[in-house]
């Protein structure tokens, strides 16, 4: 079940916002608690998303686990998941028309941008920006 509430259910009051960036229309959906409108309406394996947890908590995700995934990439700023097990330099595992890759990290800077991907070790469980120059899909094996 792809559902916002089902994905967090793990977590359940321990958040109260999620939010991802839609590359195709270039903006934000949100999910908040209490809302009666949410324009984020699922999540799946290959998103990458803010999540305001409201307390410490650890998100479980159950479901199948997809041998190949294809990531739509559209030129400009994409936020992505890593739907891999195994870790990956961006050089290695992008396509060719990635050229910025940028984290967060938890101290400051908050986001750091890598126009060198050999510095960048992708690794599950983790959302990245992705930056490409042109429209293009992303194959990942599991």
């Amino acid at each position: 079940d792809p559902s916002v509430l089902a994905v967090l259910s793990s977590i359940d009051g321990q958040w109260d916002v999620a939010k991802h960036y839609d590359n195709t229309t270039k903006s934000w959906l949100s999910y908040r608690i209490g809302r009666s409108y949410n324009s984020l309406t699922g999540i799946n394996h290959g998103m990458g998303f803010w999540l305001h947890a409201t307390e410490n908590t650890t998100l479980t995700v159950l479901g199948d686990v997809p041998a190949t995934t294809s990531i739509t990439l559209k030129a400009g700023w994409n936020l992505v998941g890593y739907p891999s097990i195994t870790g990956r330099l961006a050089s290695d595992t992008l396509p060719t028309e990635a050229d910025i890759v940028s984290i967060y990290q938890s101290t400051s800077p908050y986001v750091q941008d890598f126009v060198n991907l050999n510095l960048v070790t992708m690794s599950l469980g983790n959302g990245y920006w992705i930056h490409v120059t042109s429209d293009c899909v992303w194959p990942l094996d599991w």
